[in-house]
């Protein structure tokens, strides 16, 4: 009877688990954040963005830049050991700049971190996860004009690959507008690092270029000028 009642135990975490992700995933689909930042999404893992003043729990959260100021820990839920014990880089970008109606400098990174592990053990199958190394991108807090609605901050975690370096993090044929397919030279790259111009970045073109793995977790949140806190655990 105990091990039945583990197994059911367990089968229903695992049903929870799924019905939040696929939750996740239609959010980014109903947002338009597929394919105006991804060209699909699937995610396997949850994450969370804990700021000191609130906390993402629910894509779609609607935060003000006060609460948003500071850098956040990201959190990631999993059902499976395996996933705890992998390499993850993660980024947030805005694809609404300067404006949702007109986004002509998107992508905009506001973060680019990697050799993310997780560290110890947090809640029921949940762990706060930490950057190894130096981040390549610095935390910049969101900042919509005064006039602009409500920014899409896009929250994406991948996969690392066992040979993924910052050595310059320099892909083959890759530009921060995209994939140049036709480059003869080194000095053709735009070799990507902490100094590049944080926008009109591609994020899928750059985890392609550099082989990164899915996204494998994301989420995100609304920021305007005047915007309030809606959120909920």
């Amino acid at each position: 009877m105990q091990l039945f009642n583990l197994l059911a135990t367990f089968c229903t975490a695992l049903f929870a688990a799924q019905s939040q992700l696929d939750s996740v995933r239609d959010a980014f689909y109903d947002a338009k954040i597929v394919p105006d930042v991804l060209p699909s999404f699937d995610p396997t893992l949850e994450i969370y963005v804990e700021f000191l003043k609130a906390s993402v729990i629910k894509p779609g959260a609607e935060l003000s830049m006060n609460q948003t100021d500071t850098f956040p820990q990201f959190v990631l839920k999993s059902s499976r050991q395996t996933d705890m014990l992998k390499k993850y880089v993660v980024t947030m970008v805005d694809p609404d700049a300067y404006y949702p109606s007109d986004p002509s400098v998107s992508q905009v990174r506001h973060y680019l971190g990697a050799n993310l592990t997780v560290d110890g053990v947090g809640r029921f199958w949940t762990t706060p996860i930490t950057n190894l190394t130096g981040p390549v991108t610095d935390w910049m807090p969101p900042s919509p004009p005064d006039d602009s609605d409500p920014h899409r901050y896009v929250v994406l975690v991948y996969q690392q690959p066992p040979d993924f370096t910052l050595d310059g993090i320099k892909p083959p044929d890759f530009t921060l507008d995209g994939i140049k397919p036709h480059l003869n030279s080194t000095s053709d790259r735009m070799h990507f690092n902490a100094t590049s111009d944080r926008m009109h970045f591609n994020i899928s073109s750059f985890a392609s270029a550099v082989g990164l793995r899915g996204p494998v977790g994301g989420t995100y949140f609304l920021t305007g000028a005047d915007s309030g806190a809606v959120v909920g655990r």
